[in-house]
């Protein structure tokens, strides 16, 4: 994964930290089990395989159109834990439901 992605989770969440050796489908079923359970197991099939492929495999070309689409799965699922984070930061802020708003306030 994108070190900035790894360390942003880790900060947030260190029950998420990437470990040592992980593979990142390994990762990403861990993720989906801990905090994103709406996360699809074909993004996560495919994310690993882009991830690994541009890592490690040197027999197949990796070019731009892949280079994009990886940017775009790291991207989508950075979006998809920021709303996670979101949500779990309002359902713990208090809220009073009966009162209403007076004017000027």
């Amino acid at each position: 994964m994108q070190p900035d992605l790894d360390i942003s989770i880790e900060s947030i969440n260190p029950q998420l930290s990437r470990r040592p050796d992980e593979h990142t489908r390994e990762y990403l079923q861990r993720m989906k089990a801990i905090a994103l359970p709406n996360l699809d197991d074909e993004f996560i099939v495919r994310f690993a395989f882009m991830h690994d492929w541009c890592r490690f495999v040197t027999e197949m070309d990796f070019g731009p159109t892949q280079l994009e689409e990886v940017r775009n799965l790291i991207a989508t699922l950075s979006k998809m834990y920021g709303a996670h984070i979101q949500l779990k930061l309002l359902a713990s802020m208090p809220f009073n439901l009966d009162s209403t708003p007076t004017e000027g306030a």
